[in-house]
């Protein structure tokens, strides 16, 4: 598959930033700092026009139905619906929109619509969305906050944000947009016109990703810091793999990091060396275990509404199982246990039967990174943030798996790219009956329907 972009492409890579970057506003205001009213204002102008200008994309063509990963739509739609019957009883009307939207919203926009408007790409716009954005936030602390100011008593990092754990969030989240794009070089086939661009593409890599475990190091996130080492593991197998990568990417880490060390005035590596030395010093659960030990004792089936938390303790549950058992009860937190079952089970069987696919990685790496993250703040929310939207899409991609024998026609698109039309290959009879039925091919997106064989090719392939 072509790494290449379109303008179409390039125009949905910006809007998916804006969607991404806007939902983050949330994290600049906390429980304790309120956030302000204009933020929130600008938070909902941004999502809204980028979900309009999306949506107009894609024209509200919602005509295709695919079958695939029923069980996790189900999973999702059973979650939502019985957290707005809760809802519905506890009179909860704050609760009772974000579970509608759960119900109506999430499945339209992020299940149906945009994974069919950006097609085969869609993994990749993703991943670039990701890094954008949180790399807009990261670029506004560091210029505005420097670290030397900010943390001159070998505090925390917490750039903008009210908390350190938020910048750590934001870190991780760009670190996961890079894993993303990381996998798929290790995919590429190896070429001698595209080696020396390789070798770029992994120095900018290794930047961002040292960018980002710094800021993780520095802001003390704990959390952030286990959830990147839970993706490398995921790329550890391919990593071993392609030695000659692995050779790369770790001498450009090194390299930028020495040279780092050598540029930064002393006080700056004082606090990050302090940062480091700070990390397995910090309390076990930093008094977390009190609030979720009281959430335990007092659920009950149906959940205690939106205002638990704030109401009983004061603050967050800073977990999202927590989160869910004190808002939405036993019933909806034994459906998010299945949802997490089953939302890891389609995104590896998304990865294994999209080989030919360098992005195939991406929902696996976006669910591992948003249930990590999980552990330490509650991330399940109607808008949430960018690694909320990002897990919602990528849900969409797994569900939107239009057929299995996408390895095929992805074959078949980078054939019709290399060769003239004169020399293009037809595909072979073996793969004829893997093709959906005629009647079925109009509901596939544009950007796979025009690689299918046409009724004439298909007759000369029989010939």
């Amino acid at each position: 598959m072509e790494n290449q972009l379109n303008r179409q492409d390039v125009y949905r890579v910006c809007l998916l930033t804006i969607l991404f970057g806007g939902s983050s506003l949330t994290s600049l205001g906390d429980s304790l700092n309120p956030i302000d009213p204009n933020v929130i204002t600008l938070r909902y102008f941004l999502m809204g026009a980028s979900f309009s200008l999306l949506l107009l994309s894609s024209r509200f063509n919602q005509r295709y139905s695919s079958n695939q990963a029923i069980p996790l739509k189900l999973t999702w739609i059973f979650l939502a619906l019985a957290s707005l019957i809760f809802d519905i009883i506890r009179g909860d009307l704050f609760s009772f929109r974000d579970s509608l939207w759960m119900l109506v919203g999430v499945p339209i926009i992020f299940f149906y619509s945009l994974p069919r408007l950006m097609g085969l790409s869609v993994n990749l716009l993703i991943a670039l969305a990701i890094i954008f954005s949180s790399l807009f936030y990261i670029f506004v602390s560091l210029v505005f906050y420097p670290i030397a100011e900010s943390s001159s008593s070998y505090a925390s990092y917490s750039g903008i944000f009210p908390n350190p754990n938020q910048l750590g969030f934001i870190s991780a989240t760009m670190a996961c947009g890079i894993f993303i794009i990381l996998s798929a070089i290790l995919s590429e086939k190896k070429t001698m016109i595209d080696k020396s661009w390789r070798k770029l593409k992994i120095f900018i890599l290794a930047l961002l990703l040292l960018l980002s475990f710094s800021i993780i190091l520095v802001a003390n996130a704990r959390t952030s810091l286990i959830t990147c080492l839970a993706m490398t593991i995921l790329l550890s197998k391919d990593l071993m793999k392609n030695t000659g990568i692995l050779i790369a990417t770790i001498t450009s880490f090194f390299a930028i990091s020495v040279a780092t060390l050598f540029l930064l005035p002393s006080e700056h590596i004082l606090i990050l060396f302090s940062n480091i030395n700070n990390i397995h010093q910090k309390e076990g659960l930093s008094g977390r275990e009190e609030i979720w030990a009281q959430t335990l004792s007092d659920a009950n089936l149906i959940g205690h509404g939106s205002d638990y938390f704030e109401d009983t303790f004061g603050l967050g549950a800073h977990n999202t199982i927590v989160s869910t058992l004190g808002h939405r009860g036993i019933i909806a937190l034994l459906l998010m246990l299945i949802l997490i079952i089953v939302n890891f089970y389609y995104a590896y069987s998304y990865l294994r039967s999209q080989s030919n696919n360098p992005y195939a990685s991406a929902p696996l790496l976006i669910t591992t990174g948003f249930w990590s993250l999980s552990m330490g703040e509650g991330m399940f929310g109607a808008l949430g943030n960018s690694m909320t939207m990002a897990y919602l899409l990528s849900m969409g991609v797994v569900m939107t798996n239009y057929y299995p024998i996408m390895p095929i026609l992805t074959d078949r698109i980078s054939s019709q790219k290399l060769l003239p039309p004169s020399s293009q290959r037809l595909l072979p009879p073996s793969s004829q009956r893997f093709l959906p039925p005629r009647r079925s091919q109009r509901f596939l997106p544009p950007a796979s329907r025009e690689f299918l064989p046409s009724d004439r090719s298909k007759n000369q392939t029989k010939l």
